[in-house]
């Protein structure tokens, strides 16, 4: 297998994993914390645009649920990508 073909087998199972259409029921997500709304929309908007879910965890203060050693830390994407209601399961699981 030449490179070319390599990279495209690459990006063809990258796609499966990464980055779905809104609305897909395999779209993947990732948790955001942060006290700036304004910081939280922007995030949530590139996200969305390729292809992520944004999962609002809180603000700051909440940041604790995303840190290491919590359930949402890593932990949902060594299989593959989580979706939107694994990652706000996994980070009300969390415990201090």
């Amino acid at each position: 297998m030449g490179c070319a073909e390599h990279d495209d087998d690459r990006t063809h199972r990258q796609r499966q994993h990464f980055g779905r259409p809104a609305g897909a029921a395999d779209r993947p997500a990732l948790p955001i914390l942060g006290d700036d709304a304004a910081a939280k929309r922007a995030v949530t908007q590139f996200l969305d645009a390729i292809g992520w879910d944004a999962v609002d965890g809180g603000d700051l203060a909440e940041s604790w649920r995303s840190q290491p050693d919590t359930p949402v830390y890593g932990t949902p994407y060594r299989e593959g990508p989580a979706d939107a209601p694994a990652i706000r399961a996994l980070l009300d699981k969390a415990e201090r």
